[in-house]
Protein backbone atom coordinates (compact mmCIF):
# COMPACT_ATOMS: atom_id res chain seq x y z
CA UNK A 1 0.00 0.00 0.00
CA UNK A 2 3.03 2.34 1.02
CA UNK A 3 4.68 1.61 -1.78
CA UNK A 4 1.77 2.44 -4.24
CA UNK A 5 1.41 5.36 -2.91
CA UNK A 6 4.99 6.46 -3.19
CA UNK A 7 4.79 5.75 -6.90
CA UNK A 8 1.81 8.26 -7.37
CA UNK A 9 3.67 10.85 -5.43
CA UNK A 10 6.86 10.31 -8.17
CA UNK A 11 5.23 10.33 -10.82
CA UNK A 12 2.63 13.39 -10.28
CA UNK A 13 5.86 15.20 -9.45
CA UNK A 14 7.66 14.15 -12.54
CA UNK A 15 4.32 14.94 -14.51
CA UNK A 16 4.28 18.75 -13.06
CA UNK A 17 8.04 19.41 -12.78
CA UNK A 18 8.18 18.45 -16.29
CA UNK A 19 5.59 21.31 -17.41
CA UNK A 20 6.52 23.98 -14.14
CA UNK A 21 9.19 25.86 -16.48
CA UNK A 22 6.90 26.22 -19.72
CA UNK A 23 3.55 27.43 -18.05
CA UNK A 24 1.94 30.82 -17.99
CA UNK A 25 2.17 31.89 -14.34
CA UNK A 26 -1.66 31.03 -13.84
CA UNK A 27 -1.58 27.89 -15.52
CA UNK A 28 1.59 27.12 -13.20
CA UNK A 29 -0.01 28.04 -10.62
CA UNK A 30 -3.22 26.27 -10.80
CA UNK A 31 -0.35 23.20 -11.41
CA UNK A 32 0.87 23.82 -8.18
CA UNK A 33 -2.23 23.65 -5.99
CA UNK A 34 -3.57 20.75 -7.97
CA UNK A 35 -0.38 19.01 -7.01
CA UNK A 36 -0.59 20.62 -3.08
CA UNK A 37 -4.34 18.34 -3.01
CA UNK A 38 -2.73 15.54 -4.28
CA UNK A 39 0.14 15.81 -1.74
CA UNK A 40 -2.31 15.92 1.03
CA UNK A 41 -4.79 13.24 -0.29
CA UNK A 42 -1.49 10.96 -0.26
CA UNK A 43 -0.36 12.14 3.42
CA UNK A 44 -3.98 11.54 4.77
CA UNK A 45 -4.63 8.08 3.27
CA UNK A 46 -0.52 7.55 4.65
CA UNK A 47 -1.70 8.76 8.02
CA UNK A 48 -4.99 6.01 7.96
CA UNK A 49 -3.12 3.18 6.96
CA UNK A 50 -0.45 4.06 9.70
CA UNK A 51 -2.58 4.45 12.54
CA UNK A 52 -4.74 1.30 11.31
CA UNK A 53 -0.95 -1.09 11.58
CA UNK A 54 0.09 0.33 14.77
CA UNK A 55 1.29 -1.91 17.13
CA UNK A 56 -0.63 -1.58 20.55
Amino acid sequence: MISSLRGKIENFDEAISGYSTRLPHSLWSLAMTIWQYRINEITNEYIKVKKYFRPN
